[in-house]
């Protein structure tokens, strides 16, 4: 099941195919729709009979119960953040230390005012 062909299949009350269909997918399903707050109320209804009825019924149900629109409205998401890269001398800084990533982000402050040449050749260290 394609997440986002089955939201916009609810909302525009499209064709939907329901044989292959699993709990926790209509559990994301449940989710993404809730984003939609018009969603609330109707979806506070079917929460439940979210572990009683099969995840096929659940979809019909859903299907039903949301009000057609002419298409899927826009939700925002999450966005995954993209952690910054740490260059050889800090990685090889944060194992001598044994250090976590947010160990390392807190000291980075105290490791840019070191001599970098003297921990270049401690660590060998080639630029």
């Amino acid at each position: 099941m394609d997440l986002f062909k089955t939201l916009n299949a609810i909302y525009t009350k499209q064709k939907l195919a329901i044989n292959t269909v699993e709990k926790k997918e209509v559990i994301g399903l449940f989710r993404w729709l809730a984003m939609d707050l018009d969603n609330l109320p109707i979806l506070k209804r079917i929460n439940q009979y979210l572990f009683y009825l099969s995840p096929e019924n659940l979809l019909i149900l859903l299907y039903f119960s949301i009000p057609q629109r002419y298409k899927a409205p826009y939700m925002k998401y999450t966005k995954k953040v993209e952690k910054p890269e740490i260059g050889v001398l800090y990685a090889k800084i944060q194992g001598y230390f044994g250090w976590s990533q947010r160990e390392l982000e807190l000291n980075e402050k105290y490791l840019n005012r070191l001599d970098i040449k003297f921990w270049n050749k401690v660590f060998g260290v080639h630029k």
